[in-house]
């Protein structure tokens, strides 16, 4: 019988014992160490700090990822396999379009020189840290966990149309700067988020497009900053949240917010927010045709531009004649409950 290269099987009742996983010929150092890594989810790293530059001791090869996400190298019983790398410098494009994806994925402080294209992939949890990348492709990706592109640098277009994430998707402190104006910084028309979808403290030049979108957690945008002047800051019509939407606590869009016949199965707040159409014969807010249980539409100022609540139905209505725009459509508008000070109630 031949040698089995990687494992050693002795007789039922005694130890399995495993050999070091042998990397395959043409791997630089830092492939092979990642390549030992991998079976035990060993994090690897090259450094602290995103490297700025190809420094030779951190550049690692786009297809020896993609090779070890799609099971080129053995696992070992007994550890939970990951890729989890810090601070490399990935040249070539990661590319498991397509494929399945049994291991996490981690990447914290990488330079990608190219966007990783992850569409029609099934995947396990992905998460990109303080990374920087030109784009990210992720169209019809169904991930079985969280993706996770937070403290990220993004100079490109963010690509999810159709995705499925069971875990959450977390853009906390991410930086989007479309470079192509006709392009949408995060386009995402029919997600599917489950658990919650959480882009806090972010910055998205160029425009968000979550149409048709369904947040089965919730959608919190605290203090993110969506700025598209004198175009569609966020189109969202027939989106469906579950929970909460909090466009709230900082949150500033300038642009227009388009929540057409959108539907919020909790509370849609502005509260302290900032709305600014940026041209005041735009919609600052345009909002006909929707539902909410509870709309609190109390910016921390005027809003600037125009405002459309036609055709919505509301349960609980939380504002203020301070901020309201120069121009509010309110025709067909139902509500059950008018709170703040222009009721009277407080």
């Amino acid at each position: 019988m031949p040698p089995i290269p990687s494992a050693i099987l002795i007789a039922e009742g005694m130890r399995v014992e495993r050999e070091p996983v042998t990397p395959p010929p043409g791997l630089t150092h830092a492939e092979e160490r990642l390549w030992a890594a991998f079976p035990t989810g060993t994090t690897l790293v090259l450094g602290d700090d995103l490297p700025e530059g190809p420094l030779p001791d951190r550049i690692v090869r786009a297809d020896v990822l993609t090779r070890l996400l799609l099971g080129a190298c053995e696992t070992r019983p007994g550890s939970v396999a990951a890729l989890k790398l810090r601070g490399a410098y990935i040249v070539g494009q990661i590319d498991v379009s397509g494929g399945t994806v049994e291991h996490e994925l981690r990447l914290e402080r990488c330079r990608l020189v190219e966007e990783p294209d992850l569409s029609n992939a099934d995947t396990r949890q992905l998460r990109f840290a303080d990374c920087r990348m030109p784009g990210f492709d992720g169209g019809g990706l169904r991930a079985d966990g969280y993706l996770s592109l937070s403290g990220s640098t993004i100079e490109g277009q963010v690509r999810l149309p159709r995705a499925q994430l069971s875990g959450g998707l977390r853009m906390n402190g991410t930086r989007i700067t479309s470079v192509d104006p006709d392009k949408w910084a995060l386009f995402s028309g029919g997600l599917v988020v489950d658990v919650g979808t959480f882009i806090r403290d972010a910055e998205i030049t160029g425009g968000v497009r979550f149409v048709g979108a369904r947040m089965n957690g919730g959608l919190f945008m605290e203090r993110t900053v969506l700025s598209n002047p004198g175009r569609i800051a966020m189109d969202a019509q027939n989106m469906v949240v579950e929970d909460a939407a909090e466009f709230s606590a900082g949150f500033t869009a300038r642009g227009t917010v388009r929540l057409r016949s959108a539907r919020f199965n909790g509370i849609l707040s502005f509260s302290k927010g900032v709305l600014d159409s940026t041209d005041p014969t735009r919609m600052s807010l345009h909002a006909s045709h929707m539902y909410a249980d509870e709309l609190l539409l109390w910016t921390s100022e005027k809003i600037q531009g125009r405002v459309s609540l036609s055709y919505s139905r509301v349960g609980v209505l939380h504002d203020h004649p301070s901020v309201w725009p120069d121009e509010l459509f309110l025709n067909g508008l139902v509500y059950e409950t008018l709170r703040g000070a222009s009721s009277g109630t407080g």
